[in-house]
């Protein structure tokens, strides 16, 4: 009962309602004509639309008039003590990914469906955030450059939140365009990886060596956690 009744949730890393500081991430399915009020939470919440068209607005109270549209394959972050409220127009899922404790607190109390409701949450100090300011980037809005040498020639990348080499202890967020056929040998990272497919179809295997039969095929909207320190190599199809 965090969210107004008549939302579902899909959880792919973490525990709800996710208060440890650990990594959190889950889809959310809005139905049509949904409205989720004003609210804040304790740290930032980094949003990816997979399905529909999700409409957003910051401030304490619901104005429809003042909200901006975005649709699939865009991409926000919600700083921590954001006010922001969001509402459908037809089916809307999204992924949500952060590092907690996450919370949530609405502006008006009588709008919380845990009532009487919880004190409000207290800002998270020592957060992993990188972003202090809102992001909100429609698919036009991100601009792909060359990415840096640590990947194969051919890469594009688009920083969303970071700085590369993101060589700090805090959160990152970037896109990557691949061409078609292009390849990652085996390979892998001192963190755990959070992917998610905008477009086209992604081939995942995994192991030491590149094995054409040992890859599966991921189209858009996809998700998948790779664990540090796993071995595995990719190959773009589209």
């Amino acid at each position: 009962p965090l969210l107004p009744k008549g939302f579902q949730i899909a959880v792919l890393e973490g525990a709800p309602p996710f208060t440890d500081p650990k990594s959190f991430a889950f889809l959310l399915k809005f139905p049509k004509d949904y409205v989720v009020p004003p609210h804040t939470h304790a740290v930032a919440e980094r949003v990816t639309v997979l399905k529909g068209t999700l409409n957003l607005g910051e401030g304490d109270k619901v104005d429809k008039t003042k909200t901006k549209a975005f649709e699939t394959g865009s991409v926000l972050v919600a700083p921590a003590g954001g006010k922001h409220f969001a509402w459908t127009k037809e089916e809307v899922i999204i992924h949500v990914q952060g590092v907690g404790p996450f919370g949530i607190t609405y502006v008006d109390p009588k709008d919380d469906p845990r009532q009487p409701p919880p004190a409000a949450e207290a800002k998270v100090e020592g957060s992993t955030d990188s972003s202090t300011a809102p992001v909100m980037m429609g698919p036009k809005d991100i601009k792909f450059a060359d990415a840096p040498p640590i990947l194969p020639k051919g890469a594009q990348i688009a920083v969303i939140e970071g700085t590369p080499p993101f060589a700090d202890k805090k959160s990152y967020v970037f896109r990557l365009k691949f061409p078609d056929g292009y390849k990652i040998p085996s390979h892998f990272h001192n963190s755990t990886e959070r992917v998610i497919v905008i477009s086209g179809t992604l081939e995942f295997g995994a192991g030491d060596k590149w094995d054409d039969k040992a890859m599966a095929a991921f189209t858009a909207g996809a998700v998948g956690h790779i664990p540090k320190g796993g071995n595995h190599f990719v190959r773009a199809k589209g």
